[in-house]
């Protein structure tokens, strides 16, 4: 009997600490990411704070110290309430951070409840025996929730570079993938020329919302991923314009009599 409670209490740690472990490297991995759009300020170096909670709480518990559940648990509800739900991520499969998205949230929920497991199964051994078949279910569910996740994840994602790419053979200047972290290139291309009278179209081959603005000029207004905004030079002059969301994406338009 005590070599079935050890053998539970090891399953248990084992569990904890991967979904810990993959709690945190998408942490950081979406930090990483999103580092040359917003820059280093107090807001990363919590987030990174965050990271190294995740991993220091999956060592105690690879170590079989039952303070670090109760830790795993505390981190995980916290950083879900500080980011919230990413909606816009969670709902658009083809999104560049879906996948890192997904699989946090289903880390995050096998720590908590196993981590919460964890502790009940210190009190009262004998009782939760009869829970392992129920519990070892949790787990296969939730790596094959995962892995589901990652494939939908994939295959969308590959759907919809497809599609924008013929989509963005009808435009004449593009937003690529990955537009709000490039300083250059943002888009593309970035001087266009044309003649007064002309009508020029920017497409949005991104995952995420982008703006075409030139103050006084022309805005697009919000631009979701796979719209196209067109805009039709009446006048000559060179017309400078940005995203307002992502002010590092400039262009510049130059119209000639």
């Amino acid at each position: 009997m005590a070599s079935t409670e050890s053998r539970l209490r090891i399953s248990v740690n084992s569990i904890v600490t991967v979904a810990l472990v993959v709690a945190g490297l998408d942490l950081l991995t979406a930090t990483v990411i999103n580092i040359p759009a917003a820059g280093a300020s107090p807001f990363l170096l919590i987030v990174l704070l965050f990271v190294a909670l995740f991993f220091l709480f999956a060592y105690a518990s690879w170590r079989g110290r039952r303070w670090a559940y109760v830790g795993g648990i505390i981190v995980s509800i916290f950083v879900n309430l500080l980011f919230g739900s990413p909606t816009d991520i969670l709902y658009n499969p083809a999104n560049s951070m879906f996948a890192i998205a997904f699989t946090f949230y289903v880390a995050t929920f096998v720590a908590i409840v196993y981590g919460a497991y964890g502790v009940f199964i210190a009190k009262r051994p004998m009782f939760t025996l009869r829970q392992i078949p129920r519990f070892s279910g949790l787990a296969f569910v939730a790596v094959g929730v995962a892995i589901g996740g990652l494939l939908v994840g994939t295959f969308a994602g590959a759907t919809q570079s497809r599609l924008l790419s013929t989509a963005g053979q009808r435009s004449d200047i593009t937003i690529p993938v990955g537009a709000a972290s490039l300083t250059k290139g943002a888009f593309a291309p970035g001087n266009f020329t044309v003649k007064v009278g002309s009508t020029i179209a920017w497409f949005n081959a991104d995952a995420s919302v982008h703006t075409v603005t030139s103050t006084g000029a022309f805005d697009s207004g919000n631009l979701a991923s796979g719209a196209t905004y067109s805009h039709t030079f009446a006048q000559a002059g060179t017309y400078q314009y940005y995203c307002v969301i992502h002010p590092n994406m400039k262009g510049t338009i130059v119209v000639t009599p």
